[in-house]
């Protein structure tokens, strides 16, 4: 998992909504610790609330590659987690890690990656499915895509065998003994090979994968180190 660091928010929901219209005075009181934890982490970094980054306008949401974007960059991802009736308490940046990235997409240079949702609830993982939908990349991207990206896409999913499957698999039962009830976890995998854990969200808010499998996971719980 990227390194995390959380901001909490002290302003009501009208003060978001002046924060979503550009007026970045309601948090004047966090954007030092904004400032500082960025330039700690060094840019570039990932930006977003604790509700939702507003991905698929990366270059002018969540990616952020210098100081001067922070302004314009929370005022985005303010207004889109208020324009779906999204109320966030707190603004949360990463690391920014490179990823084995096939393309980009929606416009916005969103970076198309590896990446897989698996599905835990109450300390089990019941399903997991390859997090990409072609039509979702084809309708959000007006710009047009690159030559043969869905080829890319299918190679990129094809080549992703058993034994990684599996390794991801024992991660999320990792994941799955740590929290109760129902959440979505995501993997994806970096420009080094390795998968990381990105993001986990409630599960009945979670778009579930169009080749979604469920899984009986009795053996993997009980190999050696996902045990309680």
């Amino acid at each position: 998992m990227p390194r995390t660091a959380m901001i909490p928010l002290r302003a009501q929901p009208k003060g978001m909504c002046k924060i979503a219209d550009g007026d970045l005075g309601p948090m004047r009181m966090e954007m030092p610790a904004v400032k500082k934890i960025c330039n700690m982490f060094g840019y570039p970094v990932f930006m977003r609330s604790d509700q939702a980054s507003a991905k698929h306008d990366w270059k002018d949401t969540c990616y952020l590659e210098n100081e001067q974007q922070l302004g314009s960059h929370i005022t985005n991802i303010m207004d889109f987690n208020i324009m779906n009736d999204l109320f966030p308490q707190a603004i949360v940046i990463r690391d920014y890690i490179p990823m084995d990235t096939l393309f980009t997409a929606f416009d916005k240079g969103m970076p198309i990656n590896p990446e897989f949702r698996f599905f835990v609830r109450d300390h089990n993982v019941v399903g997991y499915g390859w997090y990409w939908c072609e039509r979702a990349i084809y309708e959000g991207t007006r710009s047009g895509l690159p030559r043969y990206w869905k080829h890319k896409l299918k190679k990129a999913r094809e080549s992703i065998g058993r034994v990684e499957i599996n390794k991801l698999i024992r991660y999320a039962q990792l994941i799955a003994n740590r929290v109760d009830g129902y959440w979505s976890v995501d993997f994806c995998r970096g420009k080094d090979k390795v998968w990381y854990m990105i993001d986990m969200a409630i599960g009945k808010a979670s778009w579930m994968p169009e080749d979604y499998k469920e899984i009986d996971n009795r053996r993997i719980k009980n190999e050696p180190g996902n045990r309680k």
